[in-house]
C-alpha cells in the first residue's frame, strides 16, 4: 500500500483470527488507510443503515486528521465475501482544538506512541444484524491488536451507534465488559421529523411556540449561508457568546474547516439570524443519511440587549428545513439526565422544548496505561488553564 500522507504509517490489511472471548468465527476484519479508502463505496455502505451518521464517514475522518491529527483506521468486517459491518476509529493524543498553534505536532508519531488515545463515535455500524454479537466481538478483538501494536494508553469514549429501539444494551455491555471496558451512561434528545409539519408544531412546548411567534414579530430573518463569509460572521457571534458566558471558544480554523470538507459536499449547513442588517445568531449542523446533528448555537450581545428570541426561531427553522428535505431525525447532541447546576438545567430545558425524546446510550473506556493517561490529562488541563491552543 502507498502512504496516506506525510508522517502517516501505512496500515496493512489484516484478518481477525480471534482474541479475548472471541469464538471461532468466519468474520474477517480488514483495514485500509485514508489515502486508499474508496470514499463513495465506504459512505454508500452506510445508506442502508438508518443509525449511521457523519462521524463514521470518510469526511469525518478527513476533518479529524487535518484539524486534530487524529490518525484514521477504517475497519471492514467481511463474511462469505460480503461486507457486514464498518467502523472508523481514530488515534490521537490531544482533545480536538488543543495545540492548533502547532498543528504539525499533532501528527507526530512519537507523541502518538507516548500518549496515544483511541476513540470512535457511532460505530461499528453492523449491517448483518443476525450476526451482531459475532461481528462486534471480531471488531473489538482487532482493536485489541491495534492497541497493542501502537502502545495505546487508553481507549476513551468508544460510542456505539445507538439510534433505534432494537439495541440490546445488556448484550452490548456484556461484550464490552468481556474486553475489559468500563461503561458510562450518557443521553441526548432526538426529534423524529418524519411526521407532518402541523404535528411537529403541536409537539413544541407552549413557551417555544410563543417565542417563535415573538421572533417573527421582531422581524428576524433566518438565512442559510454555507460559505466562508457566513462562517466568519458566525464565528464573530460565537466569540461574543463565549466571552459573555466565560467559555473557551473554538479556534477559528476549526470552524472554517467545515467549508472545504463538509459544506462543499452538502454535509454541513449554517443558519444565521439577521436583524436590521446585523448577524445576531447562528446554528451549525451536520447531516448524513437523514440524521441531522446540531452544534454550536450562539447569539450576539445585540440579541441579548434587544431580547430577540433568535435561538428559538433558529430551532424551528431548522426543524422545518429538516422536514422539507426529507430527513429522519434531529439530534441536539447531548442531554444531562441528572443536572447538577442551573446551567445544565437551563440547557436541558431549552432542548426539551422542541418535542424530542430523551435517548439514553452508553460509552466505553479502557485505560491501558494509567500513568501515561494521567500525564496526558495533566497536559490538557495546563493547556486549558493558560488558554494554549
Amino acid at each position: 500500500m502507498s502512504a496516506m500522507a506525510p508522517g502517516c504509517e501505512v496500515e496493512e490489511w489484516v484478518a481477525c483470527d480471534g482474541g479475548a472471548n472471541v469464538q471461532r468465527t468466519d468474520i474477517a476484519i480488514k483495514s485500509t488507510s485514508l489515502e486508499n479508502i474508496d470514499d463513495p463505496l465506504w459512505n454508500e455502505g452506510f445508506k442502508g443503515a438508518p443509525e449511521a451518521r457523519i462521524q463514521q464517514t470518510v469526511e469525518g475522518a478527513q476533518i479529524r486528521w487535518e484539524m486534530d491529527g487524529q490518525y484514521p483506521f477504517f475497519l471492514s468486517a467481511e463474511r462469505a465475501g460480503s461486507i457486514v459491518g464498518q467502523l472508523y476509529l481514530h488515534r490521537g493524543f490531544v482533545h480536538p482544538d488543543l495545540m492548533q498553534w502547532a498543528r504539525p505536532m499533532l501528527k507526530t508519531r512519537y507523541l502518538h506512541r507516548l500518549w496515544g488515545v483511541m476513540s470512535w463515535f457511532g460505530g461499528p455500524v453492523i449491517f448483518a444484524r443476525e450476526y451482531y454479537e459475532e461481528i462486534l466481538r471480531s471488531f473489538l478483538a482487532e482493536i485489541d491488536v491495534i492497541v497493542e501494536r501502537y502502545g495505546i494508553a487508553a481507549v476513551k469514549d468508544a460510542t456505539p451507534s445507538f439510534y433505534g429501539d432494537d439495541i440490546d444494551w445488556d448484550l452490548v455491555d456484556s461484550i464490552y465488559e468481556d474486553f475489559a471496558y468500563e461503561k458510562s451512561s450518557k443521553a441526548t434528545i432526538v426529534l423524529d421529523v418524519k411526521s407532518d409539519l402541523e404535528e411537529l408544531w403541536a409537539g413544541l412546548s407552549k413557551e417555544a411556540r410563543q417565542k417563535v411567534r415573538k421572533a417573527e414579530r421582531q422581524a428576524i430573518e433566518i438565512v442559510e449561508d454555507n460559505t466562508c463569509d457566513g462562517l466568519n460572521r458566525y464565528y464573530a457571534v460565537r466569540l461574543e457568546n463565549a466571552r459573555r458566558n466565560g467559555l473557551r471558544p473554538p479556534s477559528k480554523e476549526s470552524i472554517l474547516a467545515a467549508e472545504p470538507i463538509y459544506m462543499q459536499r452538502g454535509l454541513s449547513k449554517l443558519f444565521l439570524a439577521q436583524h436590521e442588517g446585523h448577524t445576531v445568531a447562528g446554528q451549525l449542523l451536520v447531516v448524513f443519511n437523514g440524521n441531522v446533528q446540531l452544534a454550536g448555537i450562539c447569539y450576539s450581545d445585540r440579541a441579548r440587549e434587544l431580547r430577540l428570541s433568535v435561538n428559538d426561531l433558529l430551532q424551528w427553522e431548522v426543524i422545518k428545513w429538516a422536514h422539507a428535505e426529507g430527513h429522519h431525525r434531529i439530534d441536539w447532541s447531548g442531554f444531562t439526565p441528572d443536572p447538577q447546576t442551573e446551567k445544565e438545567v437551563g440547557i436541558n430545558r431549552f432542548k426539551e422544548k422542541w418535542g424530542g425524546q430523551v435517548v439514553h446510550y452508553h460509552t466505553y473506556n479502557k485505560i491501558l496505561s494509567p500513568r501515561r493517561f494521567a500525564a496526558l490529562n495533566w497536559v490538557k488541563k495546563q493547556a486549558h488553564k493558560f488558554n494554549v491552543r
